[in-house]
């Protein structure tokens, strides 16, 4: 086998790859999805209270719904958790996330 066949046979399946690659890149499903503040704030005996997120984080998170809140529970030992909730409607990389 030559050479130039072998050379070709390799270019086409490289061009082959970045063609499937390049159109399941650009058909992305994203599916529907509830928005986060649906999520109760009465949990059981927690009640929580929705917090903002600030400008600059969400600069840095880009596109996507975010659910900041902290729940109390005030019976028996008053206890507090803090919820952080992100949803990104893509899983793709590298187009927005930076390091402060």
């Amino acid at each position: 086998m030559s050479l130039d066949f072998r050379f070709l046979i390799a270019a086409t399946m490289l061009a082959s790859t970045a063609l499937v690659i390049q159109a399941h890149y650009r058909n992305e499903v994203i599916p529907a999805h509830q928005p986060l503040a649906s999520i109760p704030l009465q949990l059981g005996a927690w009640r929580g209270t929705d917090q903002t997120v600030d400008s600059e984080d969400r600069e840095v998170l880009g596109d996507g719904d975010f659910l900041k809140r902290i729940y109390r529970r005030d019976s028996g030992t008053p206890s507090q958790i803090e919820l952080f909730i992100a949803y990104f409607p893509t899983q793709r990389t590298g187009t927005r996330f930076t390091h402060r």
